[in-house]
């Protein structure tokens, strides 16, 4: 039986799942809404929670449906002409009963139906769920309890659509040669080794088979670490370059040094706070691996946009590839083909430069 994480006080690795997602409502919504301005007809977007749960924990801590209103309540200007739809979904009617009587208490219905922003409730198994098509852009937030509700990641699925989907890496390392995980996550995901893996390899591991079952997808993802060292995650998905980026931005804001975890994950010495060997100034060993891994990458010549491509698959923002690249080329170790010195045009669309290392 699953625990009712709504009736007992959410650990730290649950309250910083829920500011990756606040962080991740308030990055898509930037940039959902700057899209939306070239959208003559269709104008209507929607937000889905489908494990909303009551909205409160034991000590009041606010969960994710009160993160999304509060997040759409600080924003103070919206297209009159747009149309926003959150739902808000649980198996547990009483939840749901619960939590629509907080929103309505504090006024958010009200508040939100004056800017044109429409709650649904429902109380549904989320193997029968379905989301309404009408909306472009979509973001659903999938906080299962078990693995079951992954196989609904292809339906729910389309071109404006974001998914970010809670699972527990801990449980699928451990059972992940039973009949019952394999009916969720395929045959193959016996053969995924997790021995000798820290915290953080085991998430990642986690993540990149989701990447090989949905290879068309962007992947993302955030490993949150439980005080009894149980490794459990974020995986986000989406068919949306821009989507990746948006939740690495949310991702560098809540973990600044590493943008993965609620924990230290590599254990670097030098930039553990309460160390006497602390250093602010100090690589981060991720940053270091992925500096190689970069070199590795342009050993051939690869365009702006490759490039910016793999920075994001390896968790990186373009201002961490940047840096790099501005000191391979002021060190006289890089050559390029077209464009300024300096410049290495990360953020546009189209090709402008080719750069490779000096041989």
């Amino acid at each position: 039986m699953a625990k009712d994480m709504h009736n007992k006080v959410w650990d730290e690795a649950t309250l910083t799942k829920l500011e990756v997602f606040k962080e991740l409502v308030f990055e898509w919504l930037n940039i959902v809404l700057k899209a939306m301005e070239k959208f003559e007809n269709n104008k209507e977007i929607s937000i889905y929670d489908l494990c909303c749960g009551c909205g409160y924990d034991l000590e009041k801590n606010e969960g994710s449906p009160l993160k999304i209103i509060r997040t759409l309540v600080a924003r103070k200007k919206f297209n009159k002409n747009l149309k926003i739809n959150i739902y808000f979904n649980d198996k547990d009617e009483n939840k749901i009963d619960r939590l629509k009587k907080i929103i309505e208490n504090n006024n958010f219905d009200k508040i939100l139906l004056n800017k044109n922003i429409f709650i649904n409730y429902s109380s549904c198994d989320i193997s029968k769920y379905k989301i309404n098509k009408k909306a472009y852009f979509n973001l659903i937030f999938l906080d299962q309890y078990g693995i079951e509700y992954s196989q609904k990641i292809d339906e729910f699925m389309s071109r404006g659509t974001d998914i970010l989907m809670f699972i527990s890496s801990a449980n699928i390392k451990r059972f992940k040669n039973m009949d019952s995980f394999k009916k969720y996550l395929g045959s193959k995901i016996s053969t995924v080794s997790f021995e000798g893996m820290t915290n953080y390899e085991t998430h990642k591991a986690v993540a990149m088979y989701f990447k090989k079952m949905y290879p068309k997808y962007h992947i993302g993802h955030f490993s949150l670490v439980k005080d009894n060292k149980n490794t459990n995650g974020l995986i986000f998905f989406s068919e949306h370059r821009k989507g990746q980026e948006k939740f690495l931005e949310a991702a560098w804001r809540v973990d600044p040094e590493n943008g993965e975890g609620n924990k230290n994950l590599h254990k670097d010495f030098y930039k553990q706070k309460d160390s006497l060997f602390f250093d602010e100034k100090f690589p981060t060993s991720k940053m270091e691996n992925y500096k190689q891994d970069l070199l590795e990458f342009l050993k051939d010549y690869k365009s702006n946009t490759e490039i910016k491509n793999f920075s994001l698959d390896m968790g990186f923002l373009t201002k961490h590839t940047n840096k790099i690249l501005k000191d391979l080329e002021a060190n006289k170790e890089i050559e390029r083909i077209g464009g300024k010195e300096k410049a290495f045009y990360l953020n546009e669309k189209e090709e402008k430069i080719k750069i490779r290392l000096k041989r």
